[in-house]
């Protein structure tokens, strides 16, 4: 207890960021989609008590497997916020952590562990 301290938290509301962003919010069928999930990530910027920072992010993925396309959006715009956060850290280790609900041969885990969707 108390070795680390917060440095930044960011909270990631997927619905709240498909509705307010301009690449999402004027598709009518990417809304419907996303409508009425309430999934979140958190992202964390912490400093250990011997200076040392680390960035640590937990993740909750839709569930539903017939909504494959949600949980790619989900795992996109949780990236996008890890890439701020770290350029604004540089160098910063990160461990990406949480429920993905997505299985080793799904876009979910290609584009996270893989840094593609090619499941090749």
């Amino acid at each position: 207890k108390g070795k680390f301290r917060l440095v930044e938290q960011v909270n990631v509301d997927f619905f709240h960021k498909v509705t307010t962003d301009i690449r999402f919010s004027l598709n009518q069928d990417i809304l419907a989609r996303h409508a009425r999930k309430d999934n979140v990530a958190l992202v964390t910027v912490l400093r250990h008590a011997d200076g040392a920072m680390l960035i640590v992010v937990n993740v909750h993925l839709y569930w539903d497997p017939e909504y494959a396309d949600v949980k790619l959006f989900q795992t996109v715009m949780v990236l996008e916020e890890i890439e701020r956060v770290k350029g604004r850290y540089k160098g910063v280790p990160t461990i990406l952590a949480g429920d993905f609900n997505s299985l080793n041969n799904s876009y979910v885990y290609n584009l996270v562990v893989r840094r593609t969707l090619d499941p090749d």
